[in-house]
């Protein structure tokens, strides 16, 4: 069976592309774990220091492909099988590297929230995003209700959730479901070079990061004081660190090697 999802590592970046352009890279089983494949391989590897994600053709990911999924056994089947997908998309947001999303069409149903998964969301003017689940009668299962409302708004997101109604690039833009929108021909380069700007950063630093405000709901303001003491503990002691404090003393850019 044809791989759902192409994995290429170049200059430090980790590029997964949803690779089912004829079905508008819809996400069957074996597309999640892929996906999940990709993530963990990206996160284990020392010499990828950000990740960007994206679809193949007119498509970011038109969602699950119904077909495969409406086969699910019973009861007991279906809730493992949630279980299994949520940790793939889940996977992108645990690593402790930058995600970036270059959304170049469609993302629907789970393909929105694999986009929202991802640290920084780039969209190309052709973008467009929906909550499908309402269709089905079923509630969005892979972090659409926890994700969704902390991006935009617990309002907008009952909005979109609830009717499914469609969100165009300029709209998803203005109420930050993404960071900015590009023309079409743009994006691939726009995505790519803010993609390695963030795998010339401070990896450690970023990770860490990364993973403070993505806890920062789940806890007290206290709680995430505290962390975030024991994460500067770490970044003080790296070499990411102190090249920054050289680099400052001799009036230079920062090189930064992700340790």
């Amino acid at each position: 069976m044809p791989a759902r999802i192409r994995y290429e590592v170049q200059d430090q970046v980790a590029r997964i592309t949803l690779a089912r352009p004829d079905k508008l890279n819809a996400m069957d089983r074996q597309a999640f774990r892929e996906l999940e494949q990709a993530a963990a391989r990206a996160a284990a590897d020392p010499e990828v220091r950000s990740v960007l994600v994206t679809g193949e053709g007119r498509a970011f990911s038109s969602g699950l492909d119904v077909a495969e999924f409406a086969a699910a056994r019973d009861l007991d089947h279906a809730e493992a099988l949630v279980a299994e997908l949520q940790r793939a998309v889940a996977a992108l947001e645990r690593m402790p590297k930058p995600v970036v999303a270059a959304v170049n069409g469609l993302a629907m149903g789970g393909g929105l929230q694999l986009a929202i998964a991802c640290d920084l969301r780039l969209a190309s003017e052709q973008a467009q995003f929906a909550a499908l689940e309402m269709r089905w009668a079923i509630v969005p299962d892979l972090g659409g209700t926890e994700r969704l409302p902390r991006l935009i708004g617990l309002g907008r997101a009952k909005e979109m959730i609830l009717t499914g109604r469609p969100v165009m690039a300029a709209e998803a833009e203005r109420i930050g479901l993404v960071s900015r929108v590009v023309a079409a021909e743009r994006l691939a380069g726009e995505a790519a070079e803010l993609a390695a700007g963030l795998a010339a950063g401070p990896t450690l630093a970023l990770g860490l990061a990364k993973q403070a405000l993505n806890e920062a709901f789940e806890r007290s303001t206290a709680d995430g004081m505290a962390a975030a003491k024991r994460a500067q503990r770490r970044t003080f002691a790296s070499a990411d660190h102190a090249e920054a404090r050289a680099a400052f003393a001799e009036r230079r850019p920062p090189r930064f090697s992700g340790r």
